[in-house]
């Protein structure tokens, strides 16, 4: 999760649901609810879908309004991104180093292969796909941009989606299609479709969030509460539309969620919550360290089962990862306030 803010003030609204979007991003990673029935199903599977898109749209609005702004911005915020990246793959390749190769006596040759490709292109551990796919759609936004076709980015950032939701949602259909069922079912496809039909689209969103939300006739929150709740209900019923005729494959991305992420995303925009700016600060570094540490916490855990034997139910964990890191993130708020740490504010955003 990068926490591109580049312009003032800040908008509280959307730092607060940063937690909460972090907040289901652990929940995706935790297996606690899988025992829980379809409420599980549904907190899981369905409630969390909105969250790295969240992260990437976010990313995208700030960082598109800045380089409309100001079009040198890129190397500067690329060196942001990529200083964040490198600081965590280094915590994880430790970790990595000291229970693969330490512990279990692995081959260091292998491993060293792997962290570099992995670190380029499949990210440096599980959930930093996120950002070579971050990475990746910055570059691509800034080409466009500097092509001077950046009006042409919503079709076929659209376009782009369009094929990720038929990959996921509606893989089934395409079975008697050689070209899609062979694109659909090759071996890196879920690598394409985490950068080039998800990460870029959802970025790119970006770019529309900015010309809509210069619409005044769209500020009614009465109308924008509406829309929600329709779109709610559009991506619950999709959801449950291609599970029942089992023609997914995964349901990551489904076009629905597309709209409900929009409707969000200008509802948090339209009203930023200027008065909870302290707070707002606060949940802000503290999501960004729920998301790069929270599995680190987790691994403990699993090291300290394997080699103690020690067994703790799956809610236990989830709730000791989730208070542990909101601790040590408000700690790295803290101190970044008080004693304007920049070092830590460079790591964590």
């Amino acid at each position: 999760m990068n926490s591109m803010q580049l312009t003032k003030p800040r908008n509280s609204a959307i730092d607060l649901f940063r937690y909460l979007a972090a907040f289901m991003v652990v929940i995706i990673h935790s297996t606690f609810w899988q025992d829980w029935g379809y409420f599980g199903f549904f907190l899981g599977n369905i409630f969390t879908r909105i969250a790295v898109p969240f992260f990437f749209a976010t990313s995208g609005y700030f960082y598109i309004k800045a380089l409309l702004e100001d079009s040198k911005i890129f190397l500067k915020q690329l060196l942001h991104v990529f200083t964040m990246y490198f600081f965590w793959s280094v915590v994880y390749c430790l970790f990595d180093f000291f229970n693969q190769i330490i512990l279990d006596k692995g081959q260091l040759v292998p491993f060293l292969k792997k962290v570099i490709v992995d670190f380029f292109i499949f990210g440096s551990t599980g959930h930093f796909w996120y950002f070579p796919a971050l990475i990746i759609s910055m570059c691509l936004v800034t080409l466009i941009y500097k092509l001077g076709i950046i009006k042409f980015i919503f079709p076929l950032s659209l376009l782009l989606y369009t094929i990720g939701c038929l990959g996921c949602s509606y893989t089934e259909l395409f079975n008697s299609t050689p070209i899609l069922n062979n694109f659909f079912t090759f071996e890196y496809f879920n690598t394409i479709r985490r950068i080039f039909l998800m990460a870029f689209p959802f970025f790119s969103m970006g770019y529309l969030l900015i010309k809509l939300e210069s619409r005044k006739h769209l500020k009614n929150n009465k109308s924008l509460l509406i829309a929600w709740l329709v779109a709610s209900i559009m991506f619950l019923v999709e959801i449950f539309t291609v599970i029942y005729f089992k023609i997914q494959s995964t349901i990551v991305l489904t076009f629905s969620l597309y709209l409900l992420l929009l409707i969000t995303m200008l509802i948090l925009i339209y009203n930023p919550l200027g008065k909870y700016r302290h707070i707002a600060a606060a949940t802000r570094v503290i999501a960004n360290f729920t998301y790069y540490s929270h599995p680190l916490i987790q691994l403990f855990f699993t090291l300290f089962i394997t080699y103690t034997g020690v067994m703790f139910p799956d809610i236990i964990v989830f709730s000791a990862t989730i208070i542990i890191t909101f601790i040590i993130g408000l700690i790295c708020h803290m101190i970044i306030k008080y004693k304007k740490w920049n070092l830590i504010k460079l790591i964590i955003g």
